[in-house]
C-alpha cells in the first residue's frame, strides 16, 4: 500500500501538499475533475512527477495519495536542492486518466490526471 511505501521513504518527504482541482462544465461528457500540477513553493514554475500511487480506474477517497512531485532549484543558484512532496486527493471518485508519465517535467497548473465521480464514466473519457 502507499502508506507502507511512505514508511520506507521516512524522512525523504517534506510535507503533504493539497491540489486545487478544476471541474468540467461540459454537457457532452460526464462530469470530471482535472487534477493540475500544484504550485508547491512560491518560486515553482514546474515539477517532476516522480511517482504515481494510483492507476487508471482506481477509487479514491479524500486524503489518499496521488503522486510524488520533485521540485528542483530551491536555493539561490536555482540548480541544487530538491524537495519531494506527496500530493494527496481532496476529492472522492475514480481516476479516469493519468495524463503524465512518471519522470515527466510538468508546468504548474498543467493537468496531470482526470477524476470522475461515477466509475461508469471512466470509459466515456477514454
Amino acid at each position: 500500500s502507499a502508506n507502507q511505501q511512505i514508511a520506507r521513504y521516512a524522512g525523504r518527504f517534506a510535507r503533504f501538499a493539497p491540489i486545487s482541482p478544476v471541474r468540467s462544465l461540459s454537457t457532452t461528457t460526464p462530469p470530471f475533475v482535472e487534477i493540475p500540477m500544484p504550485k508547491l513553493v512560491p518560486t515553482m514554475e514546474d515539477g517532476v512527477l516522480s511517482k504515481w500511487y494510483v492507476g487508471e480506474g482506481d477509487e479514491l477517497q479524500a486524503g489518499d495519495l496521488l503522486c510524488e512531485v520533485d521540485v528542483y532549484g530551491l536555493n539561490e543558484d536555482h540548480k541544487t536542492d530538491t524537495l519531494t512532496l506527496l500530493i494527496e486527493s481532496h476529492e472522492v471518485g475514480y481516476i479516469a486518466r493519468l495524463l503524465v508519465k512518471e519522470g515527466s517535467t510538468v508546468r504548474v497548473d498543467h493537468p496531470i490526471g482526470v477524476m470522475v465521480e461515477d466509475e461508469d464514466a471512466i470509459t466515456a473519457l477514454k
